[in-house]
């Protein structure tokens, strides 16, 4: 019988599991499905996703659409790192630190510009889709803060150099 501080090796991967390493993974995988499920529609029926978002239908212009792909694009790009960081491997934490960070950067940043633009009234944008912007840069953005600085406990991000440091 194991104790539950030392880290336990499942039966079917033969990988060490420890303080939630495998449920960090399962929270990129989502993201990372969540990204990619989103962004092909974006960049593929540009027109259909603004039509959620803009005051008017004439707000969607050509150059919109454009940049609506490029968002979708961009956001196809940024979910590469999350989808590397999901293996349980050696180093593993640092990839996971650092498509965190990324993302957390540009997640604020983000949320920071659809904030003046409510308060700017001008974007084209309504309203309500720049508030839901703004709560889902925030939500990803506090969820990543979580993972970085916070931390519940070692081993979070850390995988199997934490588990080394254990035993």
């Amino acid at each position: 019988m194991s104790h539950p501080s030392v880290a336990s090796t499942s039966s079917s991967d033969h990988r060490p599991t420890f303080n939630g390493v495998r449920l960090f993974r399962y929270f990129l995988l989502g993201e990372s499905a969540i990204n990619i499920s989103t962004a092909i529609p974006i960049m593929l029926a540009p027109e259909f996703a603004l039509s959620f978002l803009v005051r008017s239908p004439s707000d969607i212009t050509p150059a919109a659409v454009v940049l609506t792909q490029w968002f979708g694009a961009i956001t196809l790009g940024l979910t590469v790192p999350l989808l590397l960081s999901v293996p349980h491997v050696p180093r593993a934490a640092a990839g996971r630190r650092m498509a965190y960070t990324t993302l957390g950067a540009c997640e604020a940043t983000l949320g920071a510009v659809m904030a003046m633009q409510i308060v700017n009234g001008e974007s084209g944008f309504s309203d309500r889709a720049l508030a839901v912007g703004v709560m889902a840069m925030s939500a990803f953005l506090g969820m990543r803060a979580f993972f970085l600085f916070v931390k519940p406990g070692p081993g979070w991000m850390e995988g199997i150099e934490n588990v080394k440091k254990v035993q």
